[in-house]
């Protein structure tokens, strides 16, 4: 219940779906072992009723406690569902469920330090651990409702944006059949910072820079094909030129690159970077601030 969905939902059905599964998955499994339990006690197996007893309270406890109306736990996320249902601005309906969260998760951590305190003034009730608890649970649903909420601000800036409106189309390549000498000499000599693409019969394969010609010597440059010493670029950083902006963001922040390899069907186009993405982030904020002022 606590952990983010990384998947946007499409509709306010949708989200009250995802939301209610978590809860009455937890309540479903609370009957079964509460059953199971009940049925090991007529069979005067006391330890393993005893032990079935326990799962089922845990998760009565765990789809109760992610009933709680404040996003991202499950009951916030019901209410999410709710409020967008009914106003159609799924902004503002993150919004109010997000504050919530973010006030949920205050009062944890106000209550782990009245627990600590308590636990030094009067250190007979051993409170520590679970003030520590009520702290860490509520920092963290502080900062999921914070982070949730601005992703969806974040989509509403680069909502109708796709990856190629922010292509750098013509990005310089090579051949895996080019020697290194001829990758330093035609891009790296006056670029050392910049990455080469390399491709092998037209597709975009590998890259590579100046740190990796220097893995070799350079006496063997003009003898010393690209493809030998290029590093394969990993498939999840490509995307494709239709794809959304908000999807490249967020690809980006996942995997904490600068930049991003546009294709179309293995075949470079060029490159989308996160500073070109901020620039439009930063414009969609700043009219945004301008509207709520006028």
């Amino acid at each position: 219940g606590v952990a983010q969905m990384n998947r946007d939902v499409t509709s306010p059905r949708v989200e009250f779906k995802m939301a209610v599964a978590g809860p009455l998955c937890s309540y479903v499994i609370c009957v079964v072992f509460g059953a199971l339990a009940f049925l090991a006690f007529l069979a005067r197996a006391g330890t393993v009723s005893f032990g079935l007893a326990l799962i089922s309270a845990v998760n009565f406890g765990l789809g109760t406690f992610n009933l709680v109306p404040g996003f991202p736990l499950d009951g916030g996320r019901i209410l999410r569902a709710l409020l967008w249902h009914r106003s159609g601005d799924l902004e503002k309906s993150t919004r109010v469920a997000s504050r919530l969260g973010q006030g949920l998760g205050s009062l944890l951590i106000l209550s782990g330090v009245i627990m600590l305190l308590i636990e030094i003034l009067r250190p007979i009730y051993d409170l520590t651990l679970a003030g520590f608890w009520f702290i860490l649970i509520g920092a963290f649903l502080v900062q999921a409702a914070y982070n949730s909420y601005n992703q969806v601000r974040l989509r509403g800036w680069l909502s109708g944006l796709r990856v190629e409106d922010l292509t750098r189309f013509g990005v310089p390549a090579v051949d895996t059949s080019a020697t290194l000498e001829e990758v330093y000499r035609l891009h790296l000599e006056r670029s050392p910072h910049a990455t080469v693409p390399v491709l092998r019969q037209g597709r975009l394969a590998a890259s590579i820079n100046l740190s990796d010609l220097r893995s070799v010597e350079p006496s063997l440059w003009p003898h010393t094909p690209a493809g030998e010493v290029a590093r394969l670029i990993p498939q999840e950083e490509m995307i494709g030129a239709e794809r959304p902006l908000y999807d490249a963001v967020l690809l980006m922040n996942r995997l904490g690159v600068e930049y991003l390899w546009v294709v179309d069907d293995g075949r470079l186009l060029g490159i989308i970077t996160r500073e070109d993405a901020r620039g439009v982030i930063r414009q969609a904020r700043e009219k945004e601030h301008g509207q709520s002022g006028t």
